[in-house]
């Protein structure tokens, strides 16, 4: 990693007692500060979208498994490795400890992405009246 120049990847993996924190615990913590751009009504409805994906996630993946919060690759540095850089270490340190791994996905590519790491698809719930559809997928270390 060279420090000294820009960020060109990273990643946020929460454990599952901080994906498990209530979208007001996100809120106040800073996590969920983006809201605060929000027209309150869709802020609200953020709230319960958020709620709604933490029970899949909890359901889905247990009390034992690491969430990925965010991942993001500079589009001028995309296809060069990175993305899978930041996710197969941690792979490989759930399939010793035995976790899962949970993350949402709104768009058909980054589903297929995530499906060639061994990912599968456990939830689906349309977020918007236009038809945006979240899918929840999870790494199970069993599968492996």
């Amino acid at each position: 990693m060279n420090e000294s120049g820009p960020i060109k990847s990273f990643a946020l993996w929460i454990d599952s007692e901080g994906a498990d924190a209530t979208p007001w615990e996100m809120f106040l913590n800073g996590q969920l500060g983006l809201f605060a751009r929000f027209n309150p009504l869709h802020s609200l409805g953020l709230m319960h979208l958020s709620g709604h994906l933490q029970r899949i996630r909890r359901e889905k993946c247990g009390d034992d498994c690491l969430y990925l919060f965010l991942i993001g690759v500079d589009p001028n540095e995309q296809r060069k490795g990175l993305g899978r850089k930041l996710i197969e270490p941690v792979l490989a340190y759930t399939q010793h400890k035995g976790k899962k791994v949970v993350l949402e996905v709104q768009k058909p590519d980054n589903e297929a992405y995530y499906k060639r790491f061994g990912f599968k698809v456990v939830a689906e719930i349309k977020i918007s009246s236009d038809g945006l559809i979240s899918k929840t997928l999870v790494w199970s270390p069993e599968v492996r």
